[in-house]
């Protein structure tokens, strides 16, 4: 029964409420017996209800081809959502006649589909039950008796997601290649994956160890909107961009699986520098242009993605070789192509699905609604819903509650189960980009009050507790908790080297101007502050 409410999501937390998904659970079900429906949820007006035998069934209309079709697949579909039940018990569940389920269920079990040899208590007659569904009841009732975990409350979230992502490691290749493989398909501004993302995990780190070891584990990065990129395997970054849209750069690409260099491209297309330039990061932005090189894309950022004008209006092959440096962006860039050749299944999709649960489950360890829909697209709830149970019944992960003040049902690896249970020792010290996965904003907390997603903005941490909160690169600051101010001497100090900024100038701390802060002297007394008449200034180079 446990088993069953959890197959046909009759769980409270569970329960499909967004129109899409519902319509796509019943589609799914193939057939639901309307005794099974959701109380409180209302049915679709597209779904259909069918009679049989005096009984009725919720069914999609899509499913009437299949049914028609081929009888045995939708029952076989159908018995997914169950757990054993004998002969007579299926013809209640399923609209089908006693000959056909016979001839049906002979079938499914000489396929290995079904076993027909499950003993139910308080029957003489033998069980028929999916068989991965019967793999399912056995792990279930072997997890029921495990011992459960004291959730982690919400506060020590992030400071256990820290030590899950070894802020402050040393810039080893393999602790590159684990915080790259955290962060696959993680979309972000350019400045996270250029600067924050490494000053929290790896200090010490450049961009150019990164970006060869990118080139030699087959990553790339590609446009996920406006100024933002993700990181992933060179397959699973390819998006159906439209090639229309970008027919005259693709037909640049004499060998489309080859890389090209940036003025290799311009000297072919015809345009001036600047209009080949805005082409050019258009398609960047949309996904159809990739690269494995990080340090183009710190070129271009320093440069607001303006490349330095040569004095011909037009391309000028001499020219343009003897100013290399200064025209256009290093690096050998790449089509990303979609393949439609191939038809994909509904076991590939949810694969793919499983797939994606995995990069989120890397990412966070325990993952639910608040954290699916924070990434959103193909990591979005409804998207991932399915795959998360089903690994959860094939006892790949486990559900429950993990994390306090966020929604059920939660589903973890075993490994962030032990770790939850273990979790008391934190580290001393660090900022946090609000754009981070580590860092609790965007899921809809109550308290603290947290800045928005804003570059510029950063959350300070102090022995395992948010302590302040520093906006728009560093001018406003916020004292978390009323914390003393000698505590975040430490952490000030280090704010302008984690902004990568020469100096920290400070307006207002705690929503009052600096200069009327009760703070202002206890600062101006622990670190080298210069005053003007309205702000204070911090000489990064005098620290």
């Amino acid at each position: 029964e446990a088993v069953e409410e959890r197959l046909q999501r009759r769980i409270e937390e569970y329960l499909p409420k967004e129109e899409a998904d519902i319509l796509e659970w019943i589609r799914a079900r193939v057939w639901i017996p309307e005794s099974e429906w959701f109380t409180d949820v209302q049915l679709p007006e597209s779904a259909r209800v069918i009679q049989f035998n005096g009984r009725s069934w919720i069914t999609h209309k899509s499913n009437e081809e299949v049914i028609n079709r081929d009888l045995k697949l939708a029952v076989m579909r159908a018995m997914r959502y169950y757990g054993p039940h004998t002969f007579d018990q299926w013809l209640l569940l399923l609209p089908v006649t006693p000959a056909d389920l016979q001839e049906i269920l002979s079938a499914l079990v000489e396929e290995g589909v079904l076993v027909d040899d499950v003993r139910l208590e308080g029957q003489s007659e033998l069980g028929f039950s999916d068989a991965e569904n019967m793999h399912f009841v056995v792990r279930f009732q072997r997890r029921a008796n495990r011992p459960s975990v004291e959730p982690l409350a919400i506060d020590k979230w992030s400071p256990w997601m820290a030590n899950r992502h070894g802020f402050g490691s040393r810039d080893t290749e393999q602790n590159i290649v684990a915080a790259l493989e955290q962060l696959l398909s993680y979309r972000a501004p350019v400045s996270f994956w250029l600067c924050d993302n490494w000053e929290t995990r790896l200090p010490n780190v450049s961009l150019e160890a990164v970006s060869t070891l990118l080139d030699q584990f087959g990553l790339k990065w590609r446009g996920a909107g406006n100024e933002r990129v993700m990181v992933g395997l060179t397959d699973e970054l390819v998006e159906h961009s439209s090639q229309s849209e970008h027919e005259h750069l693709t037909k640049l690409f004499r060998d489309p699986a080859a890389g090209y260099e940036f003025q290799q491209l311009w000297l072919n297309s015809g345009l001036t520098m600047d209009e080949f330039n805005e082409m050019f990061w258009q398609a960047v932005w949309t996904g159809f242009l990739t690269s494995s090189n990080l340090q183009s894309l710190r070129q271009a950022k320093d440069r607001d993605y303006r490349v330095i004008k040569s004095r011909a209006s037009r391309p000028s092959r001499l020219r343009s070789l003897t100013k290399s440096e200064s025209l256009g962006w290093s690096g050998m860039w790449f089509l990303n192509l979609a393949d439609d050749s191939s038809e994909v299944s509904e076991l590939d999709l949810l694969e793919q699905s499983k797939d994606e649960c995995r990069k989120l489950l890397d990412r966070y360890g325990v993952v639910c609604r608040e954290i699916a829909n924070r990434e959103g697209g193909v990591f979005s709830w409804s998207n991932l819903f399915t795959a998360l149970r089903l690994m959860e019944l094939s006892e790949e992960i486990v559900s429950g509650y993990f994390i306090q003040d966020l929604s059920g049902p939660q589903f973890a690896t075993h490994n962030a189960v032990e770790t939850i249970a273990k979790s008391n020792h934190y580290r001393a010290a660090y900022w946090v980009s609000v754009f981070d996965p580590v860092a609790p904003v965007g899921l809809g907390l109550s308290k603290p009050k947290l800045p928005i997603r804003r570059e510029g903005n950063h959350l300070g941490y102090l022995n395992g507790q948010l302590a302040i909160v520093s906006e728009s690169w560093g001018r406003h600051l916020t004292v978390i908790e009323n914390t003393p101010i000698t505590r975040l001497i430490g952490l000030i100090e280090e704010l302008p080297r984690r902004l990568r900024r020469r100096s920290l100038t400070i307006e207002k701390l705690d929503g009052i101007e600096i200069l009327k802060s009760p703070h202002l002297e206890k600062l101006l007394e622990c670190l080298p502050f210069r005053r003007d008449h309205k702000k204070i200034h911090l000489d990064g180079s005098r620290l």
